[in-house]
């Protein structure tokens, strides 16, 4: 048997049966004549560790707590704990650490711990209270919803024409109707235009004289010249109208 067992394993297991055969100094197939089945299982048990079922339920019992888990899962798990073969804890002590690790709304709806005589009692007590009490079934009270994310939108700018005022009526804005001054508000800044060279010279020329006569060409050569961007005294392109060098011949007196 030992030896069908050998060829059966792989890796460490096989490595652990040949230094077993040669600590007791035969072979595999002579194993089975130095050891019996059961020394050699307890021999595997305690080197590879083997799960003891019945001392996992005892830390379980010991170390468990019902926390946020339902009602019904717990009662589950407890269930399985107290039927694990071979699992030997008094029913008292079994009572006792079932409501001292359960959550306190089911062990309000027990009551009295000492009432109960048997455990399956206790586990089919537990199942029909959560029926009606949300407390003992240790449910969640709200519960929280999905919230879809809105996309990305740019905020709305509203457009505000702002009409061109004088400083007179900015100034008469701020008197009510009946003469009283309702809040003091600064002057209003005129605004600041940009102005060409060119054209500040034709308008320092005068209000009432046309553009082009600074310039002493007919307004259809002024449209051409300004056009193409030549120069409005010479029809230059090598510089602009400002620093034409004609612009200060014509000065000259």
């Amino acid at each position: 048997m030992l030896k069908a067992l050998y060829l059966q394993l792989i890796g460490g297991a096989q490595a652990w049966m040949n230094h077993l055969a040669a600590t007791h100094k035969c072979t595999i197939a002579e194993l089975h004549t130095h050891i019996t089945w059961k020394e050699f299982e307890q021999l595997c048990f305690t080197r590879f560790m083997v799960r003891n079922v019945v001392k996992a339920a005892m830390n379980e019992v010991y170390t468990c707590s019902q926390g946020n888990m339902p009602t019904r899962d717990w009662t589950t798990k407890w269930q399985k704990i107290v039927t694990t073969p071979g699992f030997d804890l008094k029913f008292p002590n079994q009572r006792s650490e079932f409501f001292s690790r359960s959550c306190a709304g089911l062990r309000s709806a027990l009551g009295n711990e000492y009432d109960y005589t048997t455990f399956q009692g206790i586990l089919d007590r537990a199942n029909l209270v959560i029926q009606t009490d949300d407390k003992a079934a240790n449910k969640r009270q709200s519960q929280l919803h999905y919230v879809a994310k809105q996309a990305y939108q740019r905020p709305a700018h509203n457009n505000v024409v702002i009409s061109e005022e004088t400083d007179d009526h900015h100034a008469a804005a701020a008197s009510s109707g009946d003469g009283g001054i309702v809040a003091a508000l600064p002057p209003k800044r005129p605004k600041r235009v940009r102005k060409n060279k060119a054209i500040q010279e034709t308008v320092a020329t005068g209000a009432g004289q046309q553009p082009w006569t600074a310039y002493k060409i007919t307004k259809e050569v002024y449209d051409l010249r300004q056009k193409y961007g030549y120069c409005l005294w010479c029809n230059g392109v090598t510089h602009v109208t400002a620093q034409c060098p004609e612009k200060v011949k014509a000065r000259v007196p």
